[in-house]
């Protein structure tokens, strides 16, 4: 706006009829003139407005789009790491069990039949100790018979 009465006044002063006085007619045309241009730039001005303004809806509607998609893309990667975490539990739980069962039944049957082999053992030298109390008895008769004989 001020460009523009700076322009006009600009070019005003470089006319020749710029010396001659400025009848009220003259003033009416320039007041004309101003109100002719700034209702231009008023119009211009609420145009560019507009179009801002819709420029700016339509960049916000495709942003709210986007951060949309993104949030879903989000939502469906935060699925898949917990599927994929659920899958490392379950594996984890089948390595244990294919590992642990297996041993704790070797273990249980190693524990049962060391059980029965001191069992067995205990039996054997219950038995191996009468035969051998026997046998030493054998031996200290013998022994006292002959010390008696000579």
């Amino acid at each position: 706006m001020k460009t523009l009465c700076i322009t006009i006044i600009g070019v005003l002063c470089l006319s020749m009829s710029v010396s001659a006085e400025l009848r009220l007619e003259d003033l009416e045309k320039i007041r004309e003139m101003l109100n002719e241009s700034e209702t231009r730039l008023e119009k211009r001005l609420s145009e560019s407005e507009a179009r801002f303004e819709k420029r700016l809806s339509e960049f916000e509607r495709r942003f709210t789009v986007v951060i949309q998609t993104q949030g879903e893309r989000i939502t469906d990667l935060g699925k898949r790491i917990d599927f994929h975490g659920n899958l490392v539990i379950a594996l984890i739980v089948a390595i244990i069990a294919f590992v642990a069962v297996p041993l704790a039944f070797i273990g249980y049957q190693y524990n049962r039949q060391r059980a029965k082999q001191d069992e067995d053992i205990r039996e054997l030298r219950e038995e191996h100790a009468q035969e051998i109390k026997a046998l030493h008895e054998k031996i200290e008769a013998l022994e006292t018979k002959q010390i008696i004989r000579t």
